[in-house]
């Protein structure tokens, strides 16, 4: 991040400035997808914004459902690309898994406010540090009604809304309505546990 708040981004090893991003303010937690070309960035609000990076032109994936960012700053930010999902946490206590499409799947209310977390493996498990513990969260905890096959059916749609859009010329600003969006929430850690459905 250079003086002027732009993210630069470089190839390696060559050292070439592939793309410049212009941030609104500096970042507390970045995550670049180690194989899709998507990357977040999460702030001291606890707004997140997605990246997603076409032939070096990076595009915002906007995300209209304010109510669903976190209301305390985003202390990590990580992928999962096996499930084109990634997951945010913040000071405010919760975790947070999203789609590529920038819609909220899950979020896990933890007993205190996480330092770090981050997907461990392809699998959709989420390892999370508070103070001195390590804790887990299995896919199973996150994971929309339906499991995986409606993850992926949601996914697929996103993608052919994609494809559709470049046809057209315009970028995807489209939020995909029923099937993966659900307002249960689980909690975890300390003397709470169990989910409740909204």
């Amino acid at each position: 991040i250079d003086n002027n708040m732009h993210m630069n981004v470089w190839a390696m090893p060559s050292m070439r400035l592939m793309f410049s991003v212009p941030l609104r303010d500096e970042p507390t937690a970045i995550d670049f997808s180690p194989t899709l070309p998507v990357c977040a960035l999460g702030y001291s609000d606890g707004q997140i914004r997605l990246i997603e990076i076409v032939g070096n032109q990076p595009k915002e994936i906007t995300n209209p459902h304010t109510l669903e960012q976190h209301i305390g700053a985003v202390c990590a930010l990580s992928f999962c690309d096996d499930l084109k999902v990634y997951c945010s946490s913040s000071l405010d206590g919760q975790l947070k898994v999203w789609d590529l499409g920038n819609r909220l799947l899950d979020r896990v209310i933890l007993n205190k406010p996480p330092v770090v977390a981050f997907f461990n493996g392809s699998q959709g498990e989420v390892v999370v540090g508070q103070g001195n513990y390590l804790l887990k969260v299995t896919k199973e905890t996150w994971m929309p009604p339906g499991g995986q096959k409606a993850l992926e059916e949601a996914n697929n749609q996103l993608a052919v809304l994609k494809i559709q859009a470049r046809f057209r010329g315009s970028s995807i600003r489209r939020v995909l309505g029923s099937g993966i969006s659900h307002k249960r929430m689980t909690f975890v850690g300390g003397d709470q546990a169990g989910s409740e459905e909204g």
